[in-house]
């Protein structure tokens, strides 16, 4: 999502100094998003991912920045290197018989 969507939450068309405010977009996508991440089990329901992640981007033509956030956590931000851990780790656990994570990546399992 673009950075701007944590701080959308003024209705567009609302007057200058009226109190016409929403919640961020971030913020929904956060609360509605929230039932789709946390499966524990591979064989638990099909619509459901082990883990989900918001990215905020900021981008312009010289650079880009952006900040990961798990989703239903949106006050605290992880480093991008943390969720991909979190996910390939996942992927080894799974699928033991193929892979395992070992010092930070994940290998063909001997």
């Amino acid at each position: 999502m673009d950075k701007g969507a944590a701080t959308d939450d003024v209705k567009p068309g609302a007057a200058a100094g009226k109190k016409s405010r929403r919640r961020p977009t971030f913020l929904n996508a956060h609360a509605r998003l929230r039932l789709f991440t946390g499966r524990a089990d591979p064989a638990g329901r099909d619509e459901q991912y082990e883990k989900f992640y918001l990215i905020l981007v900021e981008a312009s033509p010289a650079a880009a920045d952006f900040t990961v956030y798990e989703v239903g956590n949106p006050t605290t931000p992880i480093p991008m290197e943390k969720g991909l851990d979190d996910l390939l780790q996942i992927t080894a656990e799974r699928n033991p018989d193929f892979y395992e994570f070992y010092n930070g990546k994940l290998v063909k399992a001997s």
